[in-house]
């Protein structure tokens, strides 16, 4: 009888340690996912900031440009 509870809390012990190795690796993978996300977004929001930033600055040089051959 001894054997067979010391051999059940073995068991349960190790499915207790598989469950929680999921439930850890879920939180992981949703965390990293979110992560990406955020970055996706960031990223999509600030290249059009740099595009934009990009043609005024090559607006002016070329202003300056046309400004000082005359």
């Amino acid at each position: 009888m001894l054997v067979f509870f010391s051999e059940a809390k073995r068991v349960l012990i190790d499915y207790i340690i598989q469950m929680h190795d999921q439930y850890i690796s879920n939180i992981c993978r949703e965390c990293k996912n979110a992560h990406n996300f955020q970055i996706r977004n960031h990223k999509e929001k600030y290249e059009k900031a740099i595009d934009s930033i990009e043609s005024v600055i090559d607006y002016l040089i070329d202003q300056d440009d046309h400004t000082s051959r005359y």
